[in-house]
């Protein structure tokens, strides 16, 4: 077993155990079955108004943006080190308890705008940021103002 980042730690409680792997990719499942179970029909009546559904998608994406920036995983500032030229490598990271393959794009100058771009995807990270993502936007398609006329019982 060879890792290169970090110590490894041999046997079960290893970054790359299938169990862990197994807990990674069966949580974005069992959430998934339980907000089914429990809103199911609020999920279809959302997904039936296209005011609620596209402002949950842009709810969404928006927070999945900020979190990737937040992460350091899309970024357009350079840190030290930056390289000169368009660099696209995979390289193991650990991410959300596993060694995940991780697509590192490094841009020095975006075309017409001149400055430098920095982004890193893994399958670890695209599972966890689009489930909380994904919940986030749902819950705000769901957000119903409460108006007058509802507050006081006649709608």
């Amino acid at each position: 077993m060879d890792c290169i980042p970090l110590p490894c730690i041999p046997g079960p409680a290893s970054d790359t155990h299938p169990l862990g792997y197994a807990i990674v990719l069966g949580t974005p499942l069992l959430v998934g079955y339980v907000v089914w179970k429990d809103a199911g029909s609020i999920i279809r009546a959302v997904m039936r108004d296209p005011v609620a559904r596209r402002f949950g998608i842009g709810v969404g994406v928006v927070l999945a943006l900020f979190f990737l920036s937040v992460t350091g995983y899309l970024s357009f500032f350079p840190e030290d080190g930056f390289p000169d030229t368009v660099t696209v490598v995979v390289l193991p990271a650990i991410y959300q308890l596993m060694s995940w393959p991780t697509l590192e794009i490094a841009i020095p100058h975006l075309p017409f705008i001149h400055i430098p771009f920095f982004l890193a995807l893994s399958p670890g990270q695209v599972i966890i940021v689009g489930m909380l993502s994904g919940l986030i936007g749902l819950n705000a398609a769901t957000y119903r103002p409460v108006t007058g006329a509802s507050r006081n019982g006649l709608v």
